[in-house]
Formats: C-alpha cells, structure tokens, sequence
C-alpha cells in the first residue's frame, strides 16, 4: 500500500519473501480504466495480505 509515494516497509519484506497478492492489473491500461467508488479486488487482496500479516505477528508476540 502505498500513500504519497511511500510504500509501507511491511509491503517491502513480504515481497523480499515472495509474498504477492493473489489479484493484480494485467496492465497499467487497465489499471487507469478502472474507476469506481469501491476497492478494487487488488486492493482488497493487498488489505487481506497485510491483515494476516498482521494477525501472524500478534500471535508469534504471545
């Protein structure tokens, strides 16, 4: 995820781990036709990635 050009450091080592998202643009075409008021299904995969992330790391805290 990323917000003015920052991209989160938990994107970055799970990409260095080879964890990816399950959904994506094809193309950056597509990505520029995509206009909706919802998330995109490559958004909503990204959310789910970093909330097991997320989740995998409270556990291993406790």
């Amino acid at each position: 995820m990323a917000r003015s050009s920052r991209i989160y450091a938990s994107v970055l080592a799970m990409f260095e781990r080879g964890q990816v998202v399950d959904t994506w643009f094809d193309s950056v075409d597509e990505l520029a036709e995509t206009r909706s008021g919802s998330l995109h299904c490559s958004g909503k995969a990204l959310l789910n990635m970093l909330d097991t992330s997320r989740q995998r790391r409270r556990q291993a805290n406790h």
